[in-house]
């Protein structure tokens, strides 16, 4: 007798190979736990805790992979990656709505200097081919894991990541003449996790777009610069600072050489 076992349930067919290393791989089958749902939970080594379909129509096994980082096919995660997972679903179920719950481990996000508050769930988005974020709540930590819950469309890679709001900081001077090149510098910006990836000016009903770029405001007058900042999880900040322009004084540039 015995013998049974066999390896248990096989995973999808044509399931794609990551081209990144794969730290955990479980196969799990879904179970009706309340009509209308179809709900599969993995071990405690997978990066994925549970998922539970808003379908109870989901009929063959889930996929969960642990993944080092983020594969070529899809770039880095928004801010700070601190888990990275692969979910894949039976043919069909692709876009069924589910709830998914994810772990990222105590150590790697003390690596990061990161508070669990500052966690969010990110789908890649196949049809976008982007990182989008989805709402997300710790839901369980203690010294070893943080679980958090997100409502997701649908099944693709996963991560975990740590983002946060940039902060915007203009360096222009405060008095200028008129018709004078100014340089506006936002390279002052910051943001905690991740990378700041537009620089976005107005000044004067003018827009510019860049780190660091010039203007020259030809009247006097008082001028509002504004910056606003947008970083990878597209989190934005905005400052505004004055620039008071003075008339050029007459005779400047004029006659200076006769006699």
């Amino acid at each position: 007798g015995g013998g049974g076992g066999g390896g248990g349930i096989a995973p999808p067919e044509e399931t794609p190979t990551p081209d990144v290393g794969v730290i955990a791989e479980e196969t799990v089958t879904p179970s009706v736990t309340e009509p209308g749902s179809a709900t599969v939970a993995f071990s405690e080594e997978s990066g994925v805790e549970s998922v539970a379909f808003e379908s109870e129509d989901v009929s063959g096994s889930v996929t969960a992979r642990t993944l080092e980082t983020e594969p070529d096919s899809t770039g880095p995660s928004p801010g700070a990656s601190a888990a990275v997972t692969q979910i894949n679903v039976p043919e069909g179920a692709e876009d069924t709505p589910a709830t998914v719950r994810m772990r990222a481990s105590r150590d790697r996000i003390d690596e990061l200097d990161a508070d669990p508050a500052d966690l969010r769930v990110n789908r890649f988005n196949e049809d976008a081919g982007e990182w989008q974020g989805l709402p997300s709540e710790v839901v369980e930590q203690n010294d070893e894991v943080v679980v958090l819950e997100a409502e997701t469309p649908g099944f693709s890679y996963f991560s975990v990541s740590a983002v946060g709001e940039p902060e915007a900081v203009i360096d222009v001077p405060e008095e200028v003449g008129a018709g004078t090149e100014i340089t506006l510098d936002g390279s002052g910006s910051t943001t905690e996790y991740g990378e700041i990836v537009a620089y976005e000016w107005s000044v004067n009903g003018d827009s510019l777009d860049g780190e660091t770029v010039t203007t020259a405001l030809d009247s006097a007058g008082e001028y509002e610069v504004e910056l606003t900042v947008e970083n990878d999880a597209e989190e934005t900040d905005t400052v505004t600072q004055t620039v008071t322009v003075s008339e050029a004084e007459a005779g400047d540039g004029d006659g200076a050489t006769d006699g």
